[in-house]
Formats: C-alpha cells, structure tokens, sequence
C-alpha cells in the first residue's frame, strides 16, 4: 500500500475543523479527491505531504506513519518519495529548467542523472526548452516542467494541487492524461486534488469531501 489514512482531522486557528474520509491506494492505483473551495482539499494534500503536521488521526506513506517522524525526517522520506505539482509552480530563477529538474536532488536523497532529467522532458515535449530560463516559459510549458521535476526523484507517490483548473475541457484532459500516463511510466502513484468534476469520470478511484 503507498497511501493510507485514518481518522485524519484537522483545526485550523480560526476553530474550523475538518474531519477527511479513510483514504487508500495501492502502488499504481491514482486517486482523484474533489470538493468545493473551503472543504479543504489542498490542507489534506498538504497533510499527506508532511508539508503540515498531523493533529489527529494517521498517514502512513509506503508503510511508514508520517505523525512518528520529526520535521527533519518527514523532509527527507518527502525527498526521497513523495512528489508535488503545486497549483502555482514555483522555480528557481537564476537556473535555466534542466537545472531546476536536476536541483530537485539537493531536496531529497535520491541522485538524479541529467540523461534521466533530460528524458522527462523530451518526454513532455520542452526538451528544446532545457537552456531557457523559466520565466521565458509560456503557463503550459511551466506546467509540464512543475511535472517533470515532480517525477524527477522517481517518487512513489505525486500529490497534484489542482492541476487542470485553469484549463479549458481539451487542454485540462491533455494534462490529465500527460500526468497519468507520466506517473505510470515512472511506477508513481498519483493523488489529485481538485474542485474540477470534468475529471471524474477518468478515474475508479474517487472521493468526494
């Protein structure tokens, strides 16, 4: 099993508590969670992440219970197993993208080659893009580089912060469909979390918050 939870819950400062469905996913089996703005979807992507702390309940991620690990060591199971696609993609200025998919190394503990980096993104099509600054990216060249340097680390696990929002219907099932079929060719599992319900139907795996 690479994802499980139980009992999860969480209280934000202003008194608002969630409490999140039992989730589970085995190795290749992606998960699509939706929701409305406000039920807290990315704070429970986050949570499964160990980007936020567990106040309630459990997560194990490969078997391993996030809660029992110190900062410092969710921070490297994070680098060596788990990759993101943050809704607004954040990267490295002063290096062009083929460095800013191989710095995702000196985030985990997990060498990556630039043969590998370079097959990512020839992969998603912006190979001819490697020397480019990113900010000389258009927004859907940016987004295939957000998952390129996701699947870099060959997690097993990629949690994606609504992806296809943004999207009209054929480019959010092309990215869809890029995302799918990346994270299978890397042996990933794929967790989103959206409030996109053009995506439902793509998935067995679903859960409604």
């Amino acid at each position: 099993m690479v994802l499980r939870t139980s009992e999860l819950a969480y209280r934000y400062d202003s008194g608002q508590e969630l409490s999140f469905p039992n989730l589970k996913s085995k190795k290749g089996q992606h998960l699509l969670i939706t929701g409305k703005s406000g039920v807290g979807k990315t704070t429970l992507l986050h949570l499964l992440g160990g980007l936020s702390s567990v106040q309630s309940g459990q997560i194990w991620i490969r078997e391993q219970e996030m809660s029992s690990m110190s900062k410092s060591q969710k921070d490297a199971f994070r680098g060596k197993h788990i990759g993101f696609i943050f809704q607004q993609a954040s990267f490295i200025q002063s290096l062009n993208v083929l460095e800013n998919v191989l710095a995702s190394q000196y985030f985990g503990a997990k060498q990556v080659s630039a043969t590998f980096a370079m097959g990512l993104l020839s992969e998603l099509g912006i190979d001819q893009y490697a020397k480019k600054r990113t900010n000389e990216l258009s927004g859907g060249e940016r987004q295939r580089l957000a998952i390129a340097r996701a699947l870099s680390t060959k997690p097993d696990l990629v949690l994606a912060d609504e992806p296809t929002s943004s999207l009209d219907d054929v480019n959010a099932l092309k990215v869809l469909d890029l995302l799918v079929s990346e994270a299978e060719k890397n042996n990933a599992t794929l967790v989103i979390v959206t409030h996109d319900n053009r995506l439902k139907s793509k998935f067995e795996n679903h859960v409604e918050l």
